[in-house]
């Protein structure tokens, strides 16, 4: 019997993949209000997430139809340069 594989759905192309194959980027509130976004790679940090792909192409896509806002409730460009930053680095 096999194993039970989470599935979320990435933010740029829409497809359900398992968690182990997307990047998690996570929202935190601040105390004066203010937003910080981070790459979660534990997987488990608190806060709101979104899940996209592994790949330039979804987070691209993402970033011009303003899914991070959508998903987030705040603009998320910082946080794509490192997502590419982060798959530069795995090549």
């Amino acid at each position: 019997m096999q194993k039970h594989i989470p599935l979320r759905q990435c933010a740029g192309c829409g497809e359900m993949k398992g968690k182990s194959q997307l990047f998690r980027i996570v929202c935190v509130k601040n105390v004066d209000l203010s937003h910080t976004f981070m790459l979660d790679k534990s997987i488990k940090a608190q806060g709101r997430g979104v899940y996209i792909c592994k790949s330039e192409e979804c987070i691209s896509k993402a970033e011009k139809s303003k899914r991070f806002k959508r998903f987030l409730g705040a603009e998320a460009q910082s946080i794509c340069a490192q997502l590419k930053n982060e798959l530069n680095d795995r090549e």
